[in-house]
């Protein structure tokens, strides 16, 4: 499986890079949101933030804050299972993606325009 998507991604980037790029960064961004997401998922949050945090619990801040977009798990007012790096790493691979894909497009309208055969 590993080796199909590696061959996948190679084929895209020798075709279009751009492309390519934008793939790369979709599938990092969404596997960066996953990892946040393990922190929202559980089974007992008042026992992981004892155990795990070393955090007190309020249930409160759990009720009131938990969110999915920006990825948030608190503890307590101000303490969030939710590692720090992945809201602004969503941030970035999602304007990265973005941009590749705007570049892409623009890549596949221009090498459109010089193939373009006028008779």
């Amino acid at each position: 499986m590993l080796g199909l998507v590696v061959w996948v991604t190679v084929r895209v980037f020798r075709r279009a890079p751009w492309a390519g790029l934008a793939a790369v960064l979709l599938l990092g961004t969404v596997v960066l949101y996953l990892w946040g997401m393990l922190a929202l998922f559980t089974l007992d949050i008042a026992e992981t933030c004892a155990l795990r945090h070393h955090q007190p619990y309020d249930w409160e801040a759990v009720r009131a804050g938990q969110s999915l977009l920006p990825l948030s798990a608190p503890c307590n007012a101000s303490y969030d299972m939710v590692p720090g790096y992945v809201n602004p790493g969503l941030l970035v691979g999602i304007a990265g993606t973005a941009g590749a894909a705007v570049m892409a497009v623009r890549a596949g309208r221009a090498r459109r325009r010089r193939t373009v055969d006028v008779t």
